[in-house]
């Protein structure tokens, strides 16, 4: 027991576990690590962060594990997703209605891990932003793409398009399509407003 305190106990464990994943990987997957732990993280205002449980399409852009077609950014977030779940520092839940979902298996990751911790420090705005978009996304889709959930205006004009998953980047374009029809309104109007004074 002396040992295990030595090395840091659990902080130490799941910092190593994470340096040893993340090391092994190339470019592309390092960037996906990245992209995959700042989703499962809620950021806390004023309190310290937490982990999020997050749905295997929002991480991947598709359901399950394996897929034969997928798109390269999916392809390496499957792979690192295999390698933090094999390493015990992601835990993978299925559902019973396509709802698999992933999760940091322990909350010390947050804070014992000095690479994500510095992750989670730069741009907290930016996260937000992102954060604020993917909850809108799955409220659009999950209304049936319902026009009034659409971002416009000072919203729209602050969502990034930064790692977007399928549905938070249908989401923007249909933000956008949306916008330049409410432009091409006001314009029609103001023109037959001009036209009939």
């Amino acid at each position: 027991m002396a040992a295990y305190r030595a090395t840091g106990g659990i902080d130490g464990a799941v910092a190593r576990s994470a340096d040893a994943v993340y090391d092994g990987l190339d470019a592309d997957g390092k960037q996906a690590v990245r992209r995959l732990l700042l989703r499962l993280v809620s950021l806390g205002e004023g309190t310290a962060d937490t982990r999020r449980r997050v749905t295997m399409t929002e991480l991947t852009g598709t359901t399950g594990l394996t897929g034969p077609t997928d798109p390269p950014q999916a392809a390496a977030a499957r792979t690192v997703l295999a390698d933090l779940i094999e390493a015990r520092l992601l835990t993978a839940n299925t559902g019973t209605d396509s709802s698999d979902t992933v999760e940091i298996s322990h909350e010390a990751l947050l804070s014992a891990w000095p690479k994500l911790h510095e992750w989670l420090s730069q741009d907290r705005a930016g996260q937000r932003t992102h954060r604020d978009l993917t909850d809108a996304a799955r409220a659009w889709q999950a209304q049936k793409r319902d026009p009034s959930r659409l971002f416009v205006g000072t919203r729209l004009a602050v969502a990034h398009e930064r790692d977007l998953n399928p549905d938070e980047r249908a989401f923007l374009v249909a933000c956008n399509h949306h916008e330049r029809a409410i432009r091409r309104r006001r314009m029609a109007v103001a023109a037959l407003a001009g036209a009939a004074g």
